[in-house]
């Protein structure tokens, strides 16, 4: 009886340790808000109206932007909706943050929010302590799929550099840097979802000026849904580090 007892426990053991690296079957954000819910479930979840619509993102379709109060301890989190060409949600923006400074930034707020997914999620080799980013082919993921038309769009793109514009006959130019990441891949039932959590800065100025920078800062937590096709086109090489519940 005690061997049965002890190979019980043991079989216990084991599913406990094996269980939680079963993809998930939802992967609820805010409110019980999913992938794959039209615009209308993703208003109700989010107690938004007609007038958090927005008219197009990169691809052209609408999406929804607009706060919530009191998330994550945080007084107003921006929650931006973006859905697939069926209509369906398929990347989720936090904007936890944003500052006109760099003094301005609330690291302990960062800190704590990264503790969080952290817990939530291990240890990921993708951050910028190492300086490694999921090896995203930046060009396909950049057409193919929806994202911001704001600051949104320097999420989850590897997108750091220089760009310019002409208006005017002035040149403007703008940099983007990521001065902290981490990143995260988590397998659910029908694909993966991608996580990024991340401080972006964005510098602008005139070819007149380029000494008056004015940077701005976004906190942000990226939540993007990949069918299996979709990891594989948009991934170059499978990481190592998948998240497995531990």
């Amino acid at each position: 009886m005690k061997k049965v007892l002890c190979v019980i426990s043991i079989l216990t053991i084991i599913l406990t340790s094996v269980l939680p690296a079963i993809a998930e079957e939802k992967f609820s954000l805010y409110n019980g808000l999913q992938f794959g819910m039209t615009m209308n479930q993703a208003m109700g979840k989010l107690g938004y109206s007609s007038r958090n619509k927005r008219d197009a993102d990169n691809l052209g379709r609408p999406y929804l932007s607009g706060y919530v109060w009191n998330f994550l301890d945080i007084d107003s989190v921006d929650i931006a909706v973006h859905f697939d060409e069926n209509g369906l949600s398929k990347t989720v923006v936090y904007e936890l943050g944003s500052y006109y400074d760099r003094y301005e930034i609330d690291y302990q707020q960062y800190n704590r929010i990264e503790a969080l997914l952290k817990g939530k999620y291990g240890y990921t080799e993708y951050n910028n302590t190492t300086a490694k980013r999921l090896p995203f082919k930046e060009a396909e993921f950049m057409t193919k799929y929806p994202y911001g038309t704001d600051h949104n769009v320097y999420a989850m793109t590897s997108l750091n550099g220089q760009d310019a514009y002409n208006h005017s006959g002035t040149y403007y130019y703008h940099k983007l840097s990521c001065p902290q990441f981490s990143q995260w891949v988590v397998p659910v039932s029908d694909g993966y979802v991608v996580v990024e959590h991340s401080l972006w800065c964005h510098e602008a100025w005139v070819t007149s000026a380029r000494g008056d920078k004015t940077p701005d800062f976004y906190e942000l937590i990226n939540y993007a849904f990949l069918t299996e096709t979709e990891y594989d086109t948009l991934i170059k090489d499978k990481p190592l580090d998948v998240y497995n519940g531990i």
